[in-house]
């Protein structure tokens, strides 16, 4: 796949929060674009919890999840030290340092684990409209 331009006029960022009332495995849907294709430079989950999770993504349309991999999501992984978790490293080979979400698509997000009581797993992507 070609480098593409990001069209700084047009910076996409998103962030989502789980806490402990999501239900494990369970895909929460977190966005649909809709307007040109997306492209995720930057896409990292971060927790405050004591204990590790895996973290599933998902893409699709119309209402369609389908699974693309998991992230393990140390605990307290960005907090105290610990290195966040890479969604785009885990992901995608290395010749590949962006992820292209093509328009109207939809991504969800799910955890494996029950997340604690007061803790939270958080995920932020930000990059453009290509």
């Amino acid at each position: 796949m070609p480098l593409t331009q990001v069209d700084e006029r047009a910076i996409t960022n998103v962030w989502a929060v789980l806490d402990h009332t999501a239900t494990p495995g369970t895909p929460v849907e977190l966005t649909a674009f809709g307007f040109g294709d997306n492209r995720f430079d930057i896409w990292v989950i971060s927790s405050t919890d004591t204990v590790d999770h895996e973290v599933w993504i998902y893409i699709g349309g119309n209402g369609n999840a389908n699974l693309i991999g998991g992230v393990k999501v140390v605990a307290s992984a960005g907090f105290a030290g610990v290195a966040i978790a890479d969604v785009i490293a885990s992901l995608l080979p290395s010749t590949q340092p962006f992820f292209l979400l093509p328009n109207t698509t939809t991504f969800w997000w799910a955890v494996e684990e029950t997340i604690s009581s007061g803790k939270i797993v958080h995920m932020y992507a930000q990059g453009g409209q290509v």
